[in-house]
């Protein structure tokens, strides 16, 4: 199974019935696997504090730019 395979596997067992463009599991799939799962739920925290199931490129990209203070 590819990372980016994983990025969605992860993606589908998180309780809230989140889901995740090819995009965004692909940015996600370059994350160590043990710091993954912490990232993934801050994202989809946002995606759900934005109102949207679907997480994106640009949710992705968010919370990056937040993290970072850029």
């Amino acid at each position: 199974m590819s990372e980016i395979e994983k990025v969605k596997e992860q993606v589908k067992k998180m309780d809230d019935g989140m889901d995740i463009t090819d995009e965004a599991a692909t940015q996600l799939a370059i994350i160590p696997s043990m710091f993954r799962g912490m990232a993934l739920k801050a994202i989809a925290a946002k995606a759900n504090e934005q109102g949207v199931k679907t997480i994106t490129k640009e949710i992705v990209d968010l919370v990056n730019k937040e993290r970072t203070g850029g």
